[in-house]
């Protein structure tokens, strides 16, 4: 049985997590963007059954299960913490607050409710990154002290995303 995933917010970044969504195999059936023709857009498509403007009629929706938040940062923790104390699950995209008390409060609603928050950190899931933690924690490399990484990356917008 597929889990039915609605989504709060319809820019970028969600529609990576459709696209993925749908390929894994998640059953995609809502959306919610403040933007009404992003919304309509993405369920369009994706094929979802509803759309919604504001993502609070999205979780009375009992046809959703979990929900994916890709917003802007500043919404992060009051739609998880509306989303867990609906009874949804959540993945929600990085990062997860804006303060350690909006995370705090995420965690303490997760735990109030039962459900699962997944954060969007897709980078320790990808192939090396799992590589290399195995490797360490097989004790391969002696006892680390100190590490150093960067990440660059340009995604041709001077001044943003570089």
């Amino acid at each position: 049985m597929s889990v039915s995933v609605g989504f709060i917010g319809a820019g970028n970044i969600n529609r990576y997590h459709m696209k993925n969504a749908q390929s894994a195999g998640l059953k995609l059936v809502a959306v919610a963007d403040v933007v009404e023709s992003a919304a309509e857009d993405a369920k369009k498509q994706y094929s979802m059954a509803k759309s919604y403007i504001d993502y609070k009629q999205m979780l009375a929706d009992k046809d959703v299960q979990a929900v994916i938040i890709g917003t802007p940062n500043k919404f992060h923790a009051e739609q998880a913490i509306a989303s867990l104390n609906a009874g949804k699950h959540v993945f929600l995209e990085k990062p997860m607050a804006m303060n350690v008390a909006e995370a705090d409060a995420i965690v303490a609603a997760a735990k109030k409710s039962g459900k699962t928050v997944q954060m969007g950190m897709i980078n320790r899931f990808k192939g090396a990154a799992q590589t290399l933690k195995k490797f360490v924690e097989s004790g391969r490399c002696g006892n680390i002290y100190a590490a150093q990484a960067a990440w660059y990356r340009r995604r041709g917008i001077p001044g943003f995303g570089g």
